[in-house]
């Protein structure tokens, strides 16, 4: 059975990938394989700013947790191995493929970051030097989540959950607790890490938030588990999310927005 509110969400956030992909191309901030940027006002960059400021805190995020929120019942309808070799067809195979032929040819060819000798010599330059192994561009969303996924999987298979008696309802006082923690972590990272950094093509002042918008339903479930409640205590953060959206069960959310990802880069030698 199909939820209306998941959907509702998931087609949010790609119509938000990708307004803030086309505002990375005209916009004083951000990276991506193409750009047109003239000289600014001071007006249009403050617009660009806020904007794309307010998609970053919350869109990749939801996205991670929509992930987490379905990661327990994957795992139980289809084991260790068959959920992990799931993960990787679904997004390993599509994040190699990016990295080792559609970025290569974008760089090459649109951004034109990459040196001269022909596509065929950068290429080969490209595998030799290992630097493809950074290059996930936008599909860092897929490595991240892979990573997380093939985590969660070994968890999971280490050791197994069982199902015992009680009841419990959704504590607000813990959903604070959660937001306030992963904005302290979230603050303490970017505080200590330079924005120069990156690894999957993000930076670590991001890791906090999307690690634990997908642990958090994980960790919901192996409560519920251990507790013997339903998977209505999974979908109360998700609820909390699509009232803020504007949204519960309907069928169309108000489109609302959120921030994009970077385009990997690679400079000519």
């Amino acid at each position: 059975m199909r939820l209306a509110f998941i959907d509702n969400i998931r087609w949010t956030m790609i119509l938000l990938v990708l307004s803030m992909h086309a505002s990375d191309t005209y916009s004083p901030f951000g990276s991506w394989y193409y750009t047109d940027r003239g000289d600014a006002g001071f007006g249009t960059i403050i617009i660009f700013a806020l904007y794309q400021t307010f998609l970053q805190a919350f869109f990749m995020a939801l996205l991670f947790f929509v992930a987490g929120y379905f990661a327990a019942p994957s795992f139980d309808r289809k084991g260790l191995l068959r959920f992990s070799r799931d993960r990787f067809v679904r997004l390993g195979l599509p994040t190699l493929l990016y990295m080792l032929l559609i970025g290569p040819l974008t760089q090459y060819f649109l951004s034109k970051t990459w040196g001269s000798g022909g596509f065929g010599h950068q290429w080969l330059v490209h595998l030799r030097d290992g630097e493809w192994l950074s290059e996930t561009g936008p599909m860092w969303f897929c490595a991240a989540l892979l990573a997380l996924s093939l985590a969660y999987a070994l968890v999971r298979g280490a050791r197994p959950a069982t199902e015992h008696g009680g009841s419990s309802r959704t504590d607000s006082r813990t959903i604070l607790a959660f937001i306030a923690g992963m904005a302290l972590a979230t603050f303490l990272v970017r505080v200590f890490v330079p924005e120069t950094v990156s690894v999957l093509n993000m930076h670590p002042g991001d890791f906090p938030q999307y690690v634990l918008m997908y642990i958090s339903p994980v960790c919901a479930d192996v409560y519920r588990r251990h507790r013997g409640l339903s998977r209505r205590l999974v979908r109360a953060p998700a609820a909390a999310h699509c009232r803020a959206l504007g949204s519960w069960d309907s069928p169309v959310v108000p489109a609302t927005p959120r921030l994009a990802d970077r385009g990997g880069r690679r400079v000519a030698p």
